[in-house]
C-alpha cells in the first residue's frame, strides 16, 4: 500500500488531494477504493502505450482520456494526454486543453507551457516565447525555463539564450532541468569542455 501510496503522491499536483490520500490510508474502505483507482488509471496508461506500440494513435488517446478522468488534478496525465493530441495534429483540441488548464491551475505553470508548446507547433514563434515568459512567473516553472531557451536556440538567438540561461541557472541554482540542457546542447555541437563543465554542475545539484 505505502509503495502505492508514494506513486499516487508523485502523480498528484495539489496539496489537497496528498493531503486526502494521507488521510484515508487509515480507512479501510477507502484504502480499498483509492487502490482501485490507482490500478485502473495505471491500466489506461500502460494501455495507451500498447495502442502506440500498435500505431493506433485514435485509441491510445482514448485510453489517456480515460486516465485524466480518474484523475484529472494529475499534471502527469494531462501533460501526456497533450503530448499524444499534439503529436496527432490535434492542434485545436490541444490549445482548448491549455486553456482549460490555464482557468482550472491559474497559478501553475503548465498550461502556459502547453500554450507555448501549440504556438511553436503553429510556427508561431514569438506567440510560444510569450506563452513560456508568462509561464517562467508560475509555480514549478522548470519545465518553461527549459522550452524558453530550447526555443531562444531554435531560433538562431544564441546570445539571448546564453543570457538567460546564466541568469536562470544563477536564481535558480538547485534546478537540473536547465543546466541539463544547455549541456547536452554543447555536447551536440561537439563543445566537449562545455559539456563536461555543465554536467558535473548538474551532479554537484
Amino acid at each position: 500500500f505505502f509503495k502505492m501510496l508514494a506513486k499516487m503522491r508523485d502523480a498528484c499536483t495539489s496539496a489537497a488531494q496528498v493531503k486526502e490520500i494521507l488521510r484515508i490510508r487509515t480507512d479501510k474502505v477507502a484504502r480499498e477504493r483509492l487502490l482501485e483507482t490507482y490500478e485502473a488509471l495505471v491500466d489506461f496508461m500502460r494501455l495507451a502505450d500498447v495502442h502506440l506500440a500498435m500505431n493506433n494513435p485514435e485509441a491510445a488517446l482514448l485510453s489517456m482520456r480515460k486516465a485524466v478522468a480518474i484523475n484529472p488534478g494529475s499534471a502527469r496525465t494531462q501533460g501526456r494526454l497533450f503530448g499524444m493530441q499534439l503529436r496527432s495534429g490535434q492542434v485545436n483540441e490541444s490549445l482548448t486543453m491549455a486553456h482549460e488548464l490555464q482557468k482550472k491551475q491559474p497559478a501553475h505553470s503548465l498550461g502556459w507551457v502547453m500554450e507555448g508548446d501549440v504556438l511553436r507547433a503553429r510556427k508561431d514563434n514569438e506567440g510560444a516565447l510569450k506563452a513560456y515568459k508568462t509561464a517562467l512567473a508560475k509555480t514549478q516553472p522548470s519545465l518553461a525555463a527549459v522550452m524558453h531557451h530550447n526555443l531562444l536556440v531554435a531560433m538562431g538567438r544564441g546570445d539571448e539564450a546564453q543570457r538567460f540561461a546564466t541568469t536562470w541557472m544563477s536564481a535558480n541554482p538547485k534546478d537540473p532541468a536547465l543546466p541539463t540542457q544547455v549541456a547536452d546542447q554543447a555536447l551536440a555541437r561537439k563543445d566537449y569542455a562545455a559539456a563536461e563543465a555543465g554536467y558535473r554542475r548538474v551532479i554537484e545539484i
